[in-house]
């Protein structure tokens, strides 16, 4: 009869411990969640690298110094690549985006995709400095995900993403048109 009891509190104190994880866990996310609201209206700057595929459409932003030909490399979150795309951009900054279709011609499922992008100088043929930065201002975030993404003018980032938050500011205007890929 003791054994019994001292079992039952066992299985009590482990559920009971659970139930405290959950509870934590529930609190964390509530607070990304809030510290995610707190960027709207803010101007953020994030890793261009990673983007959500989101209703067949994923959209990567970049820059480069001269005119290039580019080659951009799409990888699933394990690593593998899954589309590769080539084209020529002119110089300043420039929007690539993927309708989620693979190599394979298949569509690929929603979730988190990265993007590597190779510029070559068109005149020159040399490697080319490209700039994976994104900077706007947050008009939104989604919760639908694993976690938060903030919807920065056309496109959509991982709060994970964020390098840099500031207040919006006067001289904060649209960007010039560039070039899409």
């Amino acid at each position: 009869f003791t054994q019994q009891l001292v079992q039952f509190t066992g299985v009590e104190q482990q559920l009971k411990t659970n139930q405290f994880l959950e509870a934590m866990m529930t609190s964390t996310q509530t607070a990304n969640n809030s510290q995610a609201v707190s960027y709207v209206g803010k101007v953020v700057t994030a890793s261009g690298t990673k983007a959500e595929l989101v209703d067949g459409s994923a959209t990567w932003h970049f820059a480069v110094g001269s005119k290039s030909d580019i080659t951009a490399t799409v990888r699933d979150a394990k690593g593998n690549t899954v589309y590769t795309k080539s084209g020529t951009v002119n110089s300043g900054e420039s929007v690539f985006t993927w309708d989620g279709i693979g190599n394979d011609g298949k569509q690929k499922p929603e979730g988190s995709y990265t993007v590597s992008i190779e510029a070559r100088d068109s005149a020159t043929g040399k490697l080319v400095d490209v700039a994976t930065e994104m900077t706007g201002e947050v008009t939104g975030v989604d919760f639908t995900g694993s976690e938060p993404v903030l919807i920065v003018g056309g496109g959509r980032v991982n709060l994970s993403s964020i390098l840099s938050v500031r207040a919006r500011t006067a001289a904060d205007g649209q960007a010039g048109s560039g070039s899409s890929v």
